[in-house]
C-alpha cells in the first residue's frame, strides 16, 4: 500500500506571497542576464532567493489549520474575516492552541471541516475498499475495473506468509486472473460477431471492449489491488482513522496509520482521537453472543434480489402537503387537509406544475426527504461497487457469503465458459472454508466480484431519483440497473405519482414531456 498526500488546502494570501517572491527572484535573475552583472552582484541574487524561501518555510504557514483556525474565530470576534485570516497566519503557533481549544476542549469539531486534504492510495484491495469508501462524508474516484484491464497485481495478507495456504491462495488467484484475460478476449469477440456493423467504428470498438471489460470482471479476487483519489475534511478522516483502528483486516488497519502519519504532520490540532476504545473494538463480538449458536446463513431466495421492507403509508399526497408546506403559512396539518380535500386530477396537475421545470440533471426538491424506504438487497460485489456510491442513503452491508451464491454474466454462457467459471468459483470458495476455520478475518480476499453479499438500504424519495437517474440509465452496467429498476418498481407500487418521473437520464425527456 502506498498513500501520498497529493494537496491540502491553504489560505490564499499565503500563496499569493509566495507567487509575488518568486517572480521578484525571477526579474532578478532575469535583469542578471539583461545587463551581465558580476558574479559577485550574481551570488547575492542567489542568497536573497535562498533567504526568501527560507522566511517560506519558517513561517511554517503552508497548513490547512490556517483557516480552520480563522473560521473557528468568526463567531465570536467582531474583526472582518480577513483580518481574522491575517492574524492565523502571523501566528500559526497560536492558531494551533485555539484549534485544540475549540475542537477538542469546547467539543465544536465542525471547525475541522474547513480543512480538507487529497490523498492519493495505491496498492490497496477491492476488499479494503468497500470499508473506506462507506464513510461518508469524503469524495472518492477509483481506478474502473469497468473501463482498465487489470493485471495480476493482489494483497497477500501477512498471515499467510508462513502458512501452507499461501501456495494454494496464490494458485488459484493465478486461475482467477487467468479466466479474467480470457474472457476479456472471447467476449469482446463475441460482441464484434454479434455487432458487425460496429466493427470499422472505433469508438464503437472501443465500447464493446469495456463492456467485455464489465463482465470479464465478475471473476477477479477481492484480493485484487487498485487505487483511488481520495477528498477528506480533517472531522472525518479522524473518524476514519478511529474505525480503521478497530479494524479486523491489518490492511486496514496500515491504512489508518498512514493518514495519520500526514494528519500529523500537517495540522497536528486538527486530529485526535485516533485510537479506537477496547469496547469498541469488542462491539461486534459482544453483539454474536446475542445470536443463536448456530448462526446457520441464510440462502439467496430464487429470484428475489429486492425486497421493500418498509415504506411511507399514503406518500404521494404526504409529499404534496410537505410541498404546499413550504410555499405557504399552513402549518402541516392543514396542508395536509387541503391535500386530502383534492381530487385525483388536481393532484396530478400539483405535480405536475411542480416537476415541470426539472431537467434530466436536476436533483427533485428537498420535501421528497420526508420519504422514507427501506430495502433488503442481494448483489455481487461487482453490482455493490456502484451502489456504496450513493452515501446520501444508509447501508447497512454484511460480510460477503458463499450460501448467497454469485452473479454470472450471460456473456459468459453465451460463450461457451460457464464451466470453468464455475470451477474456479468452486475452488475459491474451498480456500474460503479452510481460511474460515484458521485465519477467519481475511477469508473473503480470495471471493470473487460475483460474489454477493446482503445489504439494507435505508434510502429517501430523493436519493432514490437520483439512484434511479444513474443506474437506470442505459450507460449503467447491466446488473446494478437491473438492481435499480428492481428497487424504483417496488418504490413506485407504494407511490406511483411520487415516482412516475423516476427514470434514467436516457429516457427522462421522452418521459417529462
Amino acid at each position: 500500500m502506498k498513500i501520498t498526500l497529493a494537496g491540502f488546502n491553504v489560505d490564499v494570501e499565503i500563496l499569493n506571497d509566495i507567487k509575488s517572491k518568486s517572480e521578484n527572484i525571477s526579474r532578478d535573475l532575469e535583469l542578471r542576464n539583461l545587463v551581465n552583472l558580476p558574479e559577485e552582484d550574481l551570488f547575492r541574487i542567489v542568497e536573497h532567493a535562498a533567504e526568501t524561501v527560507q522566511e517560506i518555510a519558517n513561517k511554517n504557514n503552508l497548513t490547512p489549520e490556517v483557516l480552520s483556525a480563522a473560521y473557528a474565530r468568526i463567531s465570536r470576534n467582531p474583526q472582518p474575516i480577513s483580518e481574522i485570516r491575517q492574524a492565523a497566519r502571523e501566528g500559526i503557533s497560536r492558531a494551533r492552541r485555539s484549534n485544540q481549544q475549540i475542537i477538542f476542549g469546547l467539543g465544536h469539531k465542525s471547525v475541522a471541516e474547513h480543512a480538507v486534504f487529497n490523498f492519493d492510495v495505491v496498492d490497496i484491495s477491492r476488499l479494503a475498499t468497500e470499508f473506506i469508501q462507506s464513510n461518508r462524508l469524503c469524495s472518492f474516484t477509483e481506478k474502473s475495473q469497468r473501463y482498465v484491464r487489470f493485471e495480476e497485481n493482489v494483497y497477500l495478507p501477512a498471515e499467510l506468509t508462513d502458512s501452507s495456504l499461501r501456495q494454494r491462495f496464490t494458485a488459484v488467484v493465478h486461475q482467477q486472473f487467468a479466466l479474467y484475460k480470457k474472457l476479456v478476449t472471447q467476449i469482446h469477440q463475441h460482441l464484434l460477431k454479434q455487432n458487425p456493423d460496429l466493427s470499422s467504428d472505433e469508438s464503437a470498438k472501443h465500447q464493446l471492449e469495456n463492456l467485455a471489460g464489465e463482465d470479464a470482471r465478475y471473476i477477479l479476487p477481492l484480493a485484487t489491488y487498485t487505487q483511488f483519489g481520495m477528498t477528506i475534511n480533517a472531522r472525518a478522516l479522524e473518524w476514519m482513522a478511529m474505525k480503521a483502528s478497530a479494524h479486523p483486516l491489518r490492511e486496514m488497519r496500515d491504512f489508518g496509520e498512514e493518514l495519520l502519519k500526514f494528519a500529523n504532520k500537517y495540522a497536528p490540532s486538527l486530529v485526535k482521537y485516533t485510537e479506537a476504545s477496547d469496547d469498541f473494538k469488542t462491539t461486534s463480538q459482544r453483539i454474536h453472543t446475542y445470536l443463536p449458536e448456530t448462526n446457520t446463513p441464510a440462502t439467496n431466495r430464487v429470484g428475489q434480489r429486492v425486497r421493500c421492507l418498509s415504506y411511507p403509508k399514503n406518500g404521494d399526497d404526504h409529499l404534496l402537503a410537505m410541498l404546499l408546506f413550504s410555499h405557504s403559512h399552513q402549518p402541516l396539518k392543514s396542508c395536509t387537509k387541503i391535500i386530502k380535500s383534492f381530487a385525483k386530477d388536481r393532484k396530478l396537475s400539483l405535480f405536475k406544475d411542480i416537476m415541470k421545470g426539472l431537467t434530466a440533471h436536476d436533483p427533485v426538491w428537498r420535501e421528497f426527504e420526508t420519504l422514507n424506504f427501506d430495502f433488503e438487497i442481494i448483489l455481487s460485489a461487482s453490482a455493490y461497487a456502484q451502489l456504496k456510491r450513493h452515501r446520501m442513503s444508509t447501508q447497512l452491508v454484511q460480510s460477503f457469503n458463499p450460501t448467497l451464491g454469485v452473479v454470472i454474466p450471460n456473456s459468459i454462457k453465451k460463450i461457451g465458459l460457464q464451466e470453468s467459471f464455475q470451477s474456479i468459483i468452486e475452488e475459491s470458495e474451498s480456500i474460503f472454508h479452510q481460511l474460515e476455520s484458521q485465519f477467519p478475518t481475511i477469508k473473503e480476499y480470495i471471493l470473487t466480484n460475483s460474489h454477493c453479499h446482503r445489504v439494507l438500504l435505508h434510502a429517501n424519495a430523493r436519493e432514490l431519483y437520483h439512484i434511479a437517474r444513474l443506474r437506470m440509465d442505459q450507460s449503467a452496467q447491466w446488473e446494478i440497473r437491473d438492481i435499480a429498476t428492481e428497487i424504483l418498481t417496488a418504490a413506485s407500487q407504494q407511490c406511483p405519482l411520487t415516482f412516475s418521473l423516476a427514470c434514467g437520464k436516457d429516457t427522462f425527456i421522452n418521459l417529462h414531456e
